[in-house]
């Protein structure tokens, strides 16, 4: 895997936004842990630098953040936020509804399926799914005002967190996701001074 990355101007954050990895009961499975170290990997061997980190608390994101640090070989300050966090911990008795209504679609569980649910505008989740889009990119924001220059590795969830938190970033509607992040997959999001997503790039999985 080969990554090349433009210098950022002094003004400009660089937030790297990953997928947590492969996971049985928020427990990393041993491929996920090496997905994981093997993207830090690529990362070191692409040059950049990591100035710090930042993770959703649930114990699979931030075993995957640490673990792509070990790959990276350096370990940095990694602080955690809610604002980062899968529906589990907010939102438990939406995740039970959400469950029911994909099995009441005659769907199996899986990354597709939950976002066909949850987006559909038929459905009672879209106020949820909004606000997460809000509070995710208000977090990521937050980290690009403080960071000018500076290049972060946040850690998070798919389909109920990165994509809509992304599409907020970008201005748009909150709707389904044309893309959902691959386990391990990073997103590379650019900022200018305003904290305004400037560049977009998602990066192949190692």
């Amino acid at each position: 895997m080969n990554w090349k990355f433009r210098d950022l101007k002094d003004e400009e954050t660089r937030i790297l936004f990953m997928r947590h990895g492969a996971h049985l009961s928020n427990v990393l499975t041993p491929n996920g842990v090496v997905k994981a170290m093997a993207t830090g990997l690529a990362l070191a061997k692409s040059g950049i630098k990591i100035d710090s980190a930042a993770s959703s608390p649930s114990p699979r994101a931030l075993a995957t953040n640490l673990n792509t640090q070990l790959g990276y070989g350096k370990m940095v300050y990694t602080h955690t936020d809610i604002r980062l966090s899968d529906m589990a911990l907010e939102h438990s008795a939406c995740l039970g509804k959400l469950k029911e209504r994909v099995k009441a679609h005659k769907l199996e569980w899986s990354e597709p399926s939950v976002a066909e649910v949850f987006y559909d505008p038929n459905e009672s989740f879209m106020d949820i799914a909004k606000k997460r889009a809000d509070d995710g990119a208000s977090v990521l924001r937050k980290i690009a005002n403080l960071s000018a220059g500076k290049t972060i590795f946040v850690t998070s969830h798919g389909v109920a967190r990165i994509e809509v938190s992304i599409q907020s970033l970008r201005g748009e509607d909150i709707h389904q996701p044309e893309r959902l992040a691959e386990e391990c997959q990073v997103i590379e999001l650019i900022f200018n001074k305003e904290g305004n997503l400037i560049e977009e790039n998602w990066l192949p999985t190692v």
